[in-house]
């Protein structure tokens, strides 16, 4: 993946080649987007675009992302 060399993330990508894991989280739709918390639990599901610069988008990641919830 080209396009993430020389960036600075705090996540991880997957590149799906076999679809095994598409297969596995029952993805139907391009983009879906998944929300995994520390201990590998899948707590939400985002189906199609998400504008994730709102306020309000970044204030749901910032509270999943905390010791507030899990």
């Amino acid at each position: 993946m080209e396009f993430l060399k020389g960036k600075s993330l705090s996540f991880e990508f997957l590149l799906d080649i076999d679809t095994e894991v598409s297969a596995q989280y029952g993805v139907r739709s391009h983009p879906m987007k998944f929300l995994i918390d520390k201990k590998g639990s899948l707590i939400g599901i985002a189906f199609g675009y998400r504008n994730w610069d709102r306020a309000e988008m970044k204030s749901l990641v910032e509270l999943l992302m905390s010791d507030k919830i899990n």
